[in-house]
């Protein structure tokens, strides 16, 4: 006979639950839409996660695991390497994190976070849950929730521990409708120790999920990007000469160009535009013509799609037009939702 446990088991294995269990986006490292290394703090490389240096310098890259490892399970393709070359100063951590959206996200509940990790020098790394409440208006206070402390050394090893999100009754969001909880792994010993510190096969979970061999709730491919670009859709032009979106646009006026861009997903916001750099696009009129534009900028957006205007000088009203990468560049635009 089946225990209860076993049911509840094949339930998170093997029915639609299984796949939203784990709160963690990109908790496997697999996709990298901004470019797979960053050396300032902030969003940069690996999709949905912040890297912090703290007063010092370093650099955060994509790692590949050696094929059939069985150090971290599920044979995950990735790890992210978050190495401090200039250390901080002390009492300035460094970390990477993820907001997950909406402060209403396990409130109240007890959750499990797990992730495996190894360090170049041993070292001790700590965890935290930050319930924010937003940014607009007259918002509460951050909420702060050690989660554990975790001695990490050079081999790869598995750290889970429990925390009990505390109520949000009482709280006020805020108006830009951006609450989260961030979820914060850091280096405790920050002030006196460097080297790298390797993370991999990041989970946050309901429930007390310690006794668990592995609780990270695997999803489709298709599905981990899907939730990616709910917060930064990339449109790359590497070894593709032409950009054209929703069959081209057309010139509005002799100096002005619309470009339509359909989003892939419903983005969580209005999103921002990001362009690798101007001189990575030319406007291509009929003929194979090439224009090169003076600005490029959304014009207008939603959550849905948007308009991108650009200027140049030398086009014709009404043409069909569309942008063109400029020599195979690495041309990227990127449209920005993130928390």
């Amino acid at each position: 006979m089946i225990s209860r446990a076993g049911q509840l088991s094949s339930m998170l294995t093997t029915t639609p639950l299984h796949g939203s269990r784990n709160k963690i986006i990109n908790g496997n490292f697999d996709i990298w839409q901004r470019g797979t290394s960053q050396s300032v703090g902030g969003y940069g490389s690996a999709d949905r996660w912040l890297f912090y240096f703290g007063t010092g310098s370093g650099v955060v890259s994509r790692q590949a695991f050696d094929l059939g490892q069985s150090d971290v399970p599920g044979n995950p393709r990735f790890f992210c390497r978050h190495v401090v070359s200039t250390l901080s100063a002390a009492g300035i951590g460094t970390a990477l994190g993820q907001r997950i959206e909406d402060v209403r996200t396990l409130a109240g509940r007890t959750a499990t976070l797990t992730f495996y990790a190894r360090a170049e020098y041993e070292q001790v790394l700590g965890a935290r849950a930050v319930q924010d409440f937003g940014t607009g208006g007259s918002p509460s206070a951050t909420v702060e929730t050690p989660i554990g402390e975790f001695t990490v050394g050079q081999t790869w090893q598995k750290f889970t521990a429990t925390v009990s999100l505390p109520s949000i009754a009482g709280k006020t969001l805020g108006s830009n409708d951006n609450s989260n909880v961030r979820i914060d792994i850091s280096r405790n010993d920050a002030a006196t120790i460097g080297g790298y510190v390797d993370v991999a096969r990041v989970s946050f979970v309901e429930g007390d999920a310690t006794a668990e061999a592995d609780p990270f709730s695997p999803r489709h491919a298709q599905q981990e990007l899907a939730l990616c670009q709910r917060y930064t859709y990339a449109i790359e032009a590497i070894n593709q000469p032409y950009l054209s979106f929703g069959g081209g646009g057309y010139c509005d006026t002799a100096s002005f160009a619309l470009i339509p861009v359909s989003f892939p997903v419903v983005m969580r916001s209005d999103p921002s535009l990001s362009i690798s750099a101007p001189g990575h696009f030319m406007i291509r009129r009929p003929g194979n013509n090439l224009v090169e534009p003076s600005s490029m900028a959304i014009n207008v957006s939603n959550r849905y799609g948007a308009l991108i205007g650009i200027a140049a000088s030398g086009l014709t009203a009404g043409e069909p037009v569309f942008l063109h990468a400029n020599n195979n560049t690495g041309a990227r635009l990127l449209f920005l939702a993130e928390l």
